[in-house]
């Protein structure tokens, strides 16, 4: 199984590029969300969920091994794209960046999404 296409490792180094602009559009299709709705919030949300479809690639394609137990397995991504069209502070409040953390509606919007939280 190949890595998606909006994941790839950075060269020499045990961390992995994440490209925004491919993965964001999606996960705002997927949430519903049209770019006039983007904020904060979302894009909080957005940014959570990458991390876990990150996290789901790099271990169904044996490249991390599962936290075991651990959900904070440590893995260094470095997220690329239009710095413009994703920076947050210019993006409407919305509920608010906090609301959409991943301890407070992150954990629950994923969970809605796909299920369950990869190990």
């Amino acid at each position: 199984m190949a890595l998606p296409e909006w994941l790839r490792p950075k060269q020499g180094k045990d961390e992995y590029i994440l490209d925004a602009d491919i993965l964001y559009p999606q996960l705002m299709e997927e949430y519903g969300i049209t770019e006039d709705e983007l904020d904060q919030y979302w894009l909080e949300i957005i940014l959570n969920t990458a991390k876990c479809d990150a996290r789901r690639a790099l271990y169904e394609n044996g490249l991390k091994e599962a936290g075991e137990g651990k959900p904070q397995c440590t893995i260094k991504l470095n997220i690329q794209g239009d710095k413009r069209r994703w920076r947050q502070v210019d993006l409407p409040v919305g509920k608010g960046a906090t609301a959409g953390m991943w301890k407070n509606d992150g954990r629950k919007k994923y969970l809605a999404l796909r299920g369950e939280i990869p190990a």
